[in-house]
Parts: C-alpha cells; sequence; structure tokens
C-alpha cells in the first residue's frame, strides 16, 4: 500500500514539475549573466596648445557625451557597430572660465574599430584669442 501511494505521489509531482518547467517557456526573453555584449569605448584627454589639460570640455559621439575632467580625461561608450564614419565633437561650453577654444570636429570609422575595443583618441584644441589679449602682447 505504502509502495502505491509514493508511486501515485511521484507522479503527480512531477506532472506538476513538468508543467512548471513549460510554462516558463513562454516568458520574455531572460537576460543571462556572461551573455556576449557589443561596442566600444573611446577614452582620451584634451589639452590646450601648452600642454596643459583642459577641464569641462564637452565631448559628444554618436548617442553619448560627457565633459573632460580637471586632468582633461573623458571616457564615452557606444553601442553602435554599423559600418559607418560617425562625428566626434569637442566643444569648449564654459565661456571664459579656462580660457576660450575652437570646437573640434572629428570623426571616427567603426569599420576600424574592433568590437569591444577601447579606442583612444587625445586632442590639442586651438585657444581662441581675443583682440584685448592680441594688444597685450
Amino acid at each position: 500500500m505504502k509502495k502505491i501511494v509514493l508511486t501515485k505521489f511521484n507522479t503527480i509531482l512531477s506532472m506538476l514539475l513538468s508543467l512548471i518547467g513549460f510554462s516558463a517557456i513562454g516568458c520574455e526573453e531572460a537576460v543571462m549573466y556572461g551573455t556576449l555584449s557589443t561596442g566600444f569605448q573611446i577614452i582620451g584627454y584634451v589639452t590646450d596648445g601648452n600642454n596643459s589639460p583642459i577641464q569641462n570640455i564637452k565631448v559628444k559621439f554618436d548617442t553619448d557625451s560627457t565633459y573632460t575632467d580637471p586632468e582633461g580625461n573623458y571616457i564615452l561608450f557606444s553601442d553602435n557597430i554599423d559600418d559607418v564614419t560617425l562625428p566626434i565633437t569637442f566643444e569648449d561650453i564654459d565661456g571664459e572660465e579656462n580660457g576660450k577654444f575652437m570646437t573640434h570636429l572629428d570623426s571616427i570609422n567603426l569599420n576600424e574599430v574592433e568590437v569591444n575595443e577601447i579606442k583612444t583618441m587625445n586632442i590639442i584644441l586651438t585657444e581662441i584669442i581675443t583682440d584685448e589679449e592680441d594688444s597685450t602682447h
């Protein structure tokens, strides 16, 4: 008698566990740890003509933008892996707080960047000299 009860219990338990397993099949796509990702980083620094770092320069690439830190460093991320060339812009947005610099436009050819690569791009910005500064020199 005990053997029959255990057999039926195991059968019912197995069927319930099977139903639970099959119901999970219709769920949305699960995020898995260790899943491959695509994209790359762009890192670098921005300096003036005297090789001094420039803070608060806005760096914009694709859909990401950031500002340089006090040492002129920046980090950008992009998950765009299309075979295109995209512009990268370095823009002085703080006025004359740390000098006035011309906006620098450049580009990155994504054909030349490997997936998950860190691309380094260091820039020297040209300072805008006003008439007042020019007359004192």
